[in-house]
């Protein structure tokens, strides 16, 4: 899903910002934009959206520091593991922090990694990572022959304001988003473990996202989000002569609030044999 130009709660005390955010490559197109227009209108709140492999996560107090360097490209978070869905075996993977100053490269190279004929996508994310605001994290396989670019399977945005975390995008990459017949699962859902357990680490009350697609709503009633409400397309019935109980869903609100941090990162730890 794409979202772009939404407004920060007004009730803050931060201007609006411009981002990006992103979950899906093949259901969401820049000139589609007006659907996040209408999503827009109903909240002002939301400003946003085997075989095994033992994996670790860092138990240091502070979510990022003195966490040791990976390739001069970002902080490691921790390791965890995609799932072969083919082999039935777990395929090690690392979460990572990235750094705006060295990993500028890394975003620049992900149009010859992720394709060509995905870089519209692609330029929105690198211009967002150049204004060096939020936070940015990567889950990506550790194939040693293959620079760090080609290795990312995913990147999630986030941005704290107060009490709350805001997931501004989460993208999977063009080989697996929406791919029913990709070989790798696990990507997007790693991703926003790893804002779920910093949002933990560092007290928050809850995380907020808006979506953009109905099957991005799909994917966050899936992995446990509170819906607060969806969106609707409402053209949908006349275009396809249906009735009001067929509009066709465009996107919604979810939350996920801290009483429901800790069962969320249990099952994704054991789902993925992520070990303390």
């Amino acid at each position: 899903m794409l979202y772009a130009d939404l407004e920060r709660d007004k009730a803050t005390s931060k201007k609006p910002d411009v981002f990006f955010m992103i979950h899906s490559l093949t259901t969401f197109k820049f000139n589609q934009l007006s659907n996040i227009a209408q999503t827009q209108q109903h909240s002002k709140k939301y400003h946003k959206t085997y075989k095994t492999a033992n994996a670790s996560i860092s138990t240091s107090s502070n979510y990022s520091a003195n966490l040791p360097q990976q390739n001069f490209r970002g902080i490691k978070i921790f390791n965890a593991n995609l799932i072969d869905k083919l082999k039935g075996k777990f395929i090690p993977a690392t979460a990572t922090k990235l750094d705006f100053q060295d990993d500028s490269k890394v975003m620049q190279s992900l149009t010859k990694s992720w394709g060509d004929s995905n870089a519209d996508y692609i330029d929105g994310i690198s211009d967002t990572f150049k204004r060096q605001k939020g936070s940015f994290s990567t889950i990506s396989v550790d194939d040693k022959t293959k620079p760090f670019s080609d290795n990312i399977k995913s990147i999630i945005k986030t941005d704290i304001e107060n009490d709350t975390m805001f997931i501004d995008f989460l993208q999977s990459a063009p080989d697996i988003a929406d791919n029913s017949q990709s070989q790798l699962r696990g990507a997007g859902e790693l991703a926003v473990y790893s804002a779920v357990k910093e949002a933990k680490e560092k007290g928050l009350k809850k995380i907020e996202l808006t979506s953009g697609s109905a099957t991005s709503n799909t994917f966050y009633d899936k992995i446990g989000f509170d819906c607060v409400y969806v969106s609707y397309d409402p053209d949908s019935r006349l275009r396809h002569g249906k009735g009001l109980g067929d509009l066709i869903a465009i996107g919604g609100c979810y939350e996920l609030p801290s009483n429901k941090f800790d069962s969320f990162i249990n099952r994704v730890e054991s789902k993925y044999n992520i070990k303390n």
